[in-house]
């Protein structure tokens, strides 16, 4: 009678990890839920089903009155809360806007005007200040907000102005509101609750109807000033925003209010929370950023006016298989749910009722064994790579939208996949050309799936310059490390002349370098280089900041030992390798120890190499 309706209410706060491990050992990633008090529920994790609910038998599975029920406080009649005709006639109007390139450059020509004049500025304050901490998830939600008022209603509501930053604006704080609770509502354990509330007036239903209120006066205030500009000018070809172009098709307003209100849901909300997601799995993989810094470099160079081209932000192929991969773990929407308006079986075999909510789950299929492998739970960019050519990538794989169904797919696939990319695309670049974010915690932080996910309590970081380097700062820089080196290898040189005169060598006697091979230990002192030891205790330096190598190569972390016996040294070594930049300094490791042992060869090639770039 009351299925599984405890178990759900134990899990109310796991509700996508419960879901998430009753898929994963379900035989066809399929599961049925049935509660007290709502309707019984097909859970999905099968790309087959998946792609019949969303395209094959499609018209069987619209949003339908539940999920509109929901949400039309908030998103009224918007095409993202509604199905048939409203939603086709919607779709055909958004569909032709979002196809022109007009918006398209509109779109990067916004974005530059955000990010070039405000964003980076402010990020250049907080890096000016070591003390002071950043909320990144509240900033890029500022910085999406701000441009996606400028493409859909063409105004700006300045939300990444300096005297904003300490209190969030009211109109944000409208829509986080009206999005938690009109969330909550769909994962209330019994519907009735939040229906008697909203009857009554209180609580949270209370909180909703003052949000809403605000909204609506913020965009039908918008909508006034933009009717009258149009009017007085009459020059709207000159308008790109889709706003404008809405009021000279003669729609009605509250059919603009509502369209603009899901637009700036989609726009702000989704991409915000991606881009937040994949600058913390960066912070945990420096490698990985690393290689986008490189990509950048190629790609971009230091002409920054690049970056606003569109030919040239689709070149960033690893900085789109990072986002991919970000999004594979941490999906902005973490389900979605249709409504069957028939009796219906799904590919799998399972059979859906009348009335059942459907529901596929993005976030649990990112983590099926089955689609990804055994490393589903690792970030690892490289998944999505098809084709290298030369050391660069050629192509990214083509995955089956189904499988990864994070923009959806089929009649409803999001009209705004590419815009969402090229957004991402500019401010990351952006940001990573000229600033690295270090969390303050090295707590995980807590997903958390509203209408779009996002992480609980934000993530604070702190802001630190990128320094960027033209071919001669790079030159500078390798001459830097090379005289490290260069007083390093004066140093072996001493000691093993040293150790050669213990070993009673006749005074005078010339050393034959040629004949006899020598053998000296640099010992990385780990305390004192503030670095963690990679496996087997090799250092790989090229992974290092350059102010750091240097600080490593000059300081005590490294310092000479005294040579070892070369026979019982050559018994017991294995192979390792010290990278600098593109020079390596190859010698034996003892597989025990930090100790790396460099021969004579060596030890002439590194002195010749030495001479021949500083010289060069």
């Amino acid at each position: 009678m009351i299925g599984c309706m405890i178990s759900f209410y134990k899990n109310r706060h796991r509700l996508l990890d419960w879901y998430t491990d009753l898929l994963s050992v379900a035989p066809t990633q399929t599961i049925t839920v049935s509660r007290l008090g709502a309707r019984r529920a097909i859970v999905t994790a099968n790309p087959k089903n998946v792609e019949y609910i969303l395209k094959t038998n499609f018209c069987n599975f619209p949003k339908g009155k539940p999920f509109q029920e929901i949400l039309e406080d908030f998103l009224g009649n918007g095409i993202f809360n509604v199905d048939g005709d409203l939603w086709y006639n919607q779709r055909k109007l958004a569909s032709q806007e979002f196809s022109a390139k007009s918006l398209r450059d509109y779109v990067v020509n916004s974005l530059k005007e955000e990010v070039d004049s405000k964003l980076l500025p402010l990020l250049e304050s907080l890096a000016n200040d070591t003390n002071k901490t950043l909320d990144l998830q509240d900033l890029l939600r500022r910085v999406t907000f701000d441009v996606v008022c400028k493409v859909s209603l063409g105004h700006d509501p300045c939300c990444l102005d300096h005297y904003s930053l300490q209190n969030s604006p009211r109109i944000i704080e409208a829509f986080d509101m009206a999005s938690e609770i009109c969330a909550r509502r769909g994962a209330a354990p019994l519907s009735a609750l939040w229906k008697v509330k909203k009857f009554v007036g209180i609580g949270s239903e209370k909180r909703l109807k003052e949000a809403i209120v605000q909204i609506h006066i913020f965009v039908g205030d918008i909508i006034h000033d933009k009717k009258r500009k149009l009017s007085e000018s009459r020059r709207g070809d000159d308008e790109q925003d889709l706003l404008s172009k809405m009021i000279l098709g003669g729609n009605e307003e509250d059919f603009m209010r509502d369209m603009m209100i899901s637009f700036i849901m989609a726009g702000r909300d989704t991409t915000s929370a991606a881009m937040t997601w994949l600058f913390y799995l960066f912070s945990c993989h420096s490698d990985v950023e690393h290689e986008v810094v490189k990509e950048l470099g190629f790609v971009v160079n230091n002409d920054n006016e690049k970056l606003s081209q569109y030919e040239i932000l689709k070149e960033l192929k690893f900085l789109k298989s990072c986002i991919c991969e970000s999004m594979r773990l941490y999906p902005p929407v973490a389900w979605d749910s249709k409504h069957a308006l028939s009796d219906d079986v799904l590919p799998d075999g399972t059979p859906v009722r009348a009335g059942d909510r459907v529901t596929y789950v993005p976030y649990g299929m990112g983590r099926m064994e089955n689609l990804w492998g055994k490393d589903r739970f690792n970030f690892k960019p490289e998944r999505w790579i098809s084709e290298m050519e030369q050391g660069r990538i050629k192509a990214l794989k083509n995955i089956c939208p189904y499988k990864f169904p994070v923009f959806q797919a089929g009649p409803r696939v999001c009209l705004g996949k590419e815009f969402a990319f090229i957004q991402m695309k500019y401010i990351v670049a952006s940001i990573l050309k000229r600033f690295k974010f270090r969390p303050v915690s090295s707590d995980r932080p807590v997903f958390v799936p509203l209408l779009t996910a996002h992480l609980e309590g934000g993530l604070n970081v702190f802001v630190q310059k990128r320094v960027p380097r033209s071919a001669l700062e790079e030159r500078r820089f390798l001459f830097s490390v090379l005289s490290a080196l260069d007083d390093l290898v004066n140093q072996l040189d001493e000691a093993i002349r040293n150790e050669w005169a213990a070993l009673d060598t006749p005074k005078g006697e010339n050393l034959d370098r040629e004949s006899e091979p020598l053998d000296f230990n640099i010992t990385i002192n780990e305390t004192a280089a503030a670095q963690p030891t990679p496996a087997e205790g090799a250092h790989d330096f090229h992974k290092l900041e350059e102010e750091e190598i240097v600080k490593l190569l000059q300081s005590d972390a490294v310092r000479v030992g005294k040579p070892r016996d070369v026979e019982a040294s050559k018994e017991s070594c294995g192979i390792a390798n010290v990278a600098v930049g593109n020079m390596t300094l190859s010698g034996e490791q003892r597989p025990d120890d930090s100790d790396i042992l460099v021969d004579n060869e060596v030890l002439k090639s590194l002195r010749k190499h030495l001479n021949m770039t500083k010289s060069g």
